[in-house]
C-alpha cells in the first residue's frame, strides 16, 4: 500500500487553512498547517517533511518568496513541489513566483477542484522534481499567454500538452446573457488591508453564488474580485443582478464604511464563443464595459437586454444613452436599473 501523501498548507488566515485541511483530509491526504513562513520552513526542513506545499505569499515573519528561495537552496527540499495560493493576481506576481521556483500558481478566490487537479498532477508526475529544472521555460510561456487573457485562472493541463491545437481552437457559439460583477475600490482596499479585504471577499462570493444558484446562472470564472456569469435567459440574469444588489444592501445595513461591500454589475446578451468551459467574444467585452458604467450598488444593462425583459419584469430604468465603450465599435444604448424596482 502506498504511503499517504502529506501536504503542508501555509497561510496566515485560519479560514483558508481550515477549509483546505477539511477538504484535503476528506480525499485522503495527510495535512500539516503553518500560519507563517518561518514555521513553514521548520516543517519543510524537519524530520518528517511534506510531499507538497501550498504556500501563501503575504505572511508575517517571512513571505512566500523568501520561503521558496530557502527551499530551493536546501538539499532536502529543493525539489519539493510548491503551489502558490494567493490573492496576488497580476502577471508580474505569477512570473516572479514561477521564476523563484514555484511549480504552479492559484489565485484566490479559487475552486478546490482546480487546486486538487494541480496537486494530483504534481504528486503523480514521474520524477516530478525535473519540472523546476527543465520545464519552467515551457510553463512560463504558458503562464504568459494565460495571464494576459485570463488573469484569474491557471491552466490545469500538464505542461507537456500541446496548446492551441486545431481541435482545441474551434469554439462553439451560443446565445447567452452575460453578467460581469466587480467590487468597488477592491485593489485599493487590498493594498491598505489585505487580510480584512480578503475576509470581505469571502462574504462577497457567498452572496453572489447564492443568487446565482437561485437564478439558474452558471459561474464561468472569477477574475480577481469579479465574477463572469452566463445565463440562458436575460430575464434570469436581470433578476439575479437585482437579487445580488439586494443581498449586498441588506448586508451593508448598519455597518461601517470600511466593512461594507459595494459592487457594480453589467449585463448584456448576444452571440458568444464557448470553449474549454470559458466564454469569449465581443459580447462578453460589451458586458464588461457596461459594468464599469454602473454606480456602486447599481446594475446597468444593454438595450438588447432591456428589450428582452421589459415585458417580463416590472422594473424602472433610466437611459444613459449610447456611451462610448472602449474598444467597442458599435456601442449599444445603456440603461441603469433602479434596483429597488419590483421583481
Amino acid at each position: 500500500m502506498d504511503k499517504k501523501k502529506t501536504i503542508l498548507v501555509v497561510d496566515d488566515m485560519s479560514q483558508i487553512r481550515n477549509i483546505l485541511r477539511f477538504n484535503l483530509t476528506k480525499i485522503g491526504y495527510g495535512v500539516m498547517l503553518a500560519d507563517n513562513g518561518k514555521r513553514a520552513l521548520e516543517y519543510a526542513l524537519g524530520e518528517n517533511p511534506p510531499d507538497l506545499i501550498i504556500l501563501d505569499i503575504m505572511m508575517p515573519k517571512m513571505d512566500g518568496y523568501e520561503v521558496i528561495r530557502r527551499l530551493r537552496e536546501s538539499e532536502v527540499a529543493k525539489h519539493m513541489p510548491v503551489i502558490f495560493l494567493t490573492a496576488k493576481a497580476q502577471k508580474k506576481d505569477v512570473l516572479k513566483a514561477i521564476e523563484a521556483g514555484a511549480n504552479d500558481y492559484v489565485v484566490k478566490p479559487f475552486k478546490f477542484a482546480d487546486l486538487y487537479r494541480k496537486i494530483e498532477r504534481l504528486l503523480g508526475m514521474h520524477n516530478g522534481h525535473l519540472r523546476t529544472e527543465t520545464t519552467n521555460q515551457q510553463y512560463l510561456k504558458k503562464v504568459d499567454t494565460w495571464v494576459s487573457e485570463k488573469p484569474a485562472r491557471v491552466p490545469a493541463e500538464d505542461t507537456q500538452e500541446t496548446i492551441n491545437t486545431p481541435e482545441r481552437s474551434i469554439p462553439d457559439r451560443a446565445l447567452a446573457a452575460i453578467m460581469i460583477t466587480d467590487i468597488v475600490d477592491f485593489s485599493k482596499e487590498m493594498e491598505d488591508n489585505e487580510e480584512h479585504t480578503y475576509s470581505k471577499l469571502i462574504i462577497h462570493n457567498e452572496i453572489i453564488r447564492k443568487s446565482i444558484s437561485k437564478s439558474k446562472g452558471e459561474e464561468i470564472k472569477t477574475i480577481g474580485d469579479g465574477f463572469l456569469i452566463r445565463f440562458k435567459s436575460a430575464v434570469d440574469a436581470v433578476k439575479a443582478g437585482m437579487d445580488i444588489q439586494k443581498g449586498f444592501s441588506e448586508y451593508n445595513k448598519g455597518k461601517a464604511k470600511i466593512d461594507q461591500i459595494l459592487v457594480r454589475i453589467g449585463i448584456h446578451i448576444g452571440d458568444i464563443l464557448t470553449m474549454d468551459d470559458d466564454v469569449f467574444g465581443n459580447e462578453v467585452n460589451v458586458a464588461s464595459r457596461i459594468q464599469a458604467l454602473a454606480e456602486p450598488g447599481g446594475v446597468c444593462i444593454s438595450v438588447d437586454v432591456h428589450n428582452f425583459v421589459k415585458k417580463s419584469i416590472d422594473i424602472k430604468v433610466l437611459s444613459l444613452g449610447r456611451k462610448k465603450l472602449k474598444n467597442i465599435k458599435d456601442s449599444p444604448e445603456v440603461f441603469k436599473i433602479l434596483v429597488e424596482s419590483g421583481s
